[in-house]
């Protein structure tokens, strides 16, 4: 998965670095190129799926499944609404392709030209066709506005919107992170549903507080990938209200474990890690 920074976008280590946060959207892309998708009718029954039950099953991914189902069910209901899909910072994300709900969506990734490029020629490679619906956007995101680059590209700013953002933000700077919402705001139609991923701000002033934080962050900037930004979840609705967005919901990794069926008493790690999802408003 592609991340944005103030030195352009990365891509995120491969799996054979064992970084955490490795993103499950890009195992399924793996999974998805290389075995039969279901019938577009169960695309949204994920239990049903070969893919789902592989990586329900893989080792030291449960929660990170969990935290894609999450995501997969609000960008479900979401769709319900939206006609138009958008992946910020795409990497091998296949969500475009596997959602029986996005099928009707037009759909727009952006990721740096690399990146965009890579991911088509894997699908050529897999013999994989592209729906007509999806198209695949180069972009910098240090020079380029998002605004800019999606109205080019065809997207409709009178229609409402789903947009992702996820495994961002928390490489980004704090002016990046605010200048890619107003960007995003400027675009989106009232009522358009962004959600995006954030670490609590606190991991970073104090990572001893959260069960293997300090290993994780010292190996992230031992590969020269820091954190370098973080919310306060007590301040996120007011953080978005600035911006012209108002907070729908905000998960923390303690409700994705409990889906992953672990208990409360037991330390996990990624409690620092959150799901939020926001409404763009007049």
């Amino acid at each position: 998965m592609m991340h944005q920074d103030e030195r352009g976008p990365r891509n995120i280590a491969p799996a054979s670095r064992d970084v955490p946060f490795e993103s499950p959207w890009d195992t399924q892309f793996a999974y998805t190129i290389r075995y039969p998708i279901p019938p577009a009718p169960q695309l949204d029954q994920h239990s049903s799926s070969n893919t789902e039950r592989n990586l329900r099953n893989s080792p030291g991914n449960s929660v990170r499944t969990s935290a894609a189902k999450i995501v997969a069910r609000y960008t479900i209901g979401a769709l319900q609404i939206a006609t138009q899909l958008v992946l910020l910072g795409a990497g091998f994300d296949m969500r475009a392709f596997r959602l029986r709900s996005a099928i009707h969506a037009r759909t727009f990734e952006l990721d740096h030209p690399e990146t965009s490029h890579s991911k088509q020629a894997m699908l050529r490679s897999a013999r994989r066709e592209v729906p007509e619906h999806i198209r695949y956007i180069g972009m910098d995101f240090n020079s380029q506005s998002i605004a800019e680059v999606l109205l080019h590209a065809g997207f409709d700013n009178s229609r409402p919107a789903c947009l992702i953002w996820e495994g961002v933000t928390n490489y980004l700077t704090a002016e990046a992170v605010d200048r890619s919402l107003r960007q995003i705001r400027e675009v989106a139609a009232h009522g358009s549903i962004l959600l995006f991923t954030y670490i609590d701000r606190a991991v970073l002033d104090n990572p001893e507080k959260f069960f293997g934080a300090r290993k994780l962050i010292e190996r992230l900037r031992s590969y020269g990938e820091p954190w370098t930004f973080g919310l306060d979840p007590g301040e996120i609705g007011s953080y978005l209200a600035t911006r012209r967005f108002e907070l729908l919901k905000d998960v923390s990794a303690s409700a994705v474990w409990q889906r992953a069926g672990r208990s409360r008493a037991e330390p996990h790690g990624y409690e620092f890690y959150r799901l939020a999802s926001a409404r763009v408003g007049d």
